[in-house]
C-alpha cells in the first residue's frame, strides 16, 4: 500500500483530491497566484499558500468584477 507524502509533487487533479476539493478549485488557486511550475505542486506548498492567502477567492472575484467594467 502506498502512503501519500505531503512533499510529493502532484498534478492539479491529484492535489484537489488530497485537499478534498474539485480540480477547478486548484485551477482558481493557480489563477490567483499559486505557483505551480510544470503544473505540479505539493500538498504542503498548497496548504502554506492557502494559509498565507486566506482571502484569495474574494480578491479573485474583485479582479473579475473590475475587468467586467
Amino acid at each position: 500500500m502506498l502512503k501519500y507524502n505531503d512533499t510529493q509533487y502532484l498534478s492539479p487533479k491529484e492535489l484537489a483530491w488530497r485537499l478534498n476539493r474539485h480540480p477547478n478549485y486548484v485551477y482558481l488557486m493557480k489563477k490567483a497566484g499559486f505557483p505551480m511550475p510544470g503544473y505540479r505542486s505539493t500538498v504542503e506548498d498548497a496548504l502554506d499558500w492557502l494559509e498565507q492567502n486566506p482571502d484569495w477567492r474574494r480578491q479573485l472575484d474583485r479582479q473579475r468584477a473590475s475587468h467586467r467594467n
